[in-house]
């Protein structure tokens, strides 16, 4: 198995994260890690979303958590910018 393809433990699936080159993994539970298995520290941003540090190249990026995780979950063929809560907001 490669690091590129899906990884379920306990109901847990991992995905890469895009454009991180299989160094990041997203899991359906919202938890972010590195290729080496360390889970990385999330952090609540000012609109109470969590976040957390990507880095690569050399250059550190603040990423929305359920933003990772509607990238690797949830399929937009019609490329929208945007996902709605159930609630609607």
């Amino acid at each position: 198995m490669t690091l590129s393809s899906e990884i379920i433990v306990y109901n847990e699936i991992w995905k890469p994260i895009d454009g991180y080159d299989g160094f990041y993994f997203v899991s359906n539970l919202g938890n972010v890690k590195k290729k080496n298995g360390i889970l990385k520290k999330k952090y609540i941003s000012g609109n109470k979303y969590l976040r957390v540090g990507l880095c690569k190249d050399g250059i550190g990026r603040m990423k929305s958590v359920a933003r990772l995780v509607a990238q690797a979950f949830i399929p937009n063929p019609e490329s929208k910018p945007e996902v709605n809560h159930k609630n609607g907001v």
